[in-house]
């Protein structure tokens, strides 16, 4: 079976552990307003300027989507890709 822990494993075969983040916040606005600034590509850099590429790779729910990021090499710190589920309420 998977791994639901902290670390989640590719698949059984590979044996390799993957850290999973799960990021919160509280927004003092119309949850309508909040939804519509954060799906628009091109608010990305306002909030996070080390993502360098972007895409929706899926959507769930009418509510959630995969995403996919990268952000590039920083100091010692490879390039870096995440793949994101996304959920609003």
């Amino acid at each position: 079976g998977r791994d639901t822990g902290k670390h989640a494993a590719l698949n059984e075969e590979e044996n390799q552990e993957y850290p999973c983040i799960k990021c919160y916040t509280t927004m003092n606005a119309p949850i309508e307003d909040v939804c519509d600034y954060l799906s628009q590509e091109s608010h990305m850099e306002e909030y996070n300027d080390l993502v360098v590429a972007y895409r929706d790779l899926e959507d769930i729910t009418p509510h959630s989507k995969i995403t996919w990021s990268q952000c590039p090499q920083i100091l010692f710190i490879k390039p870096r890709d995440f793949v994101t589920f996304c959920h609003h309420r």
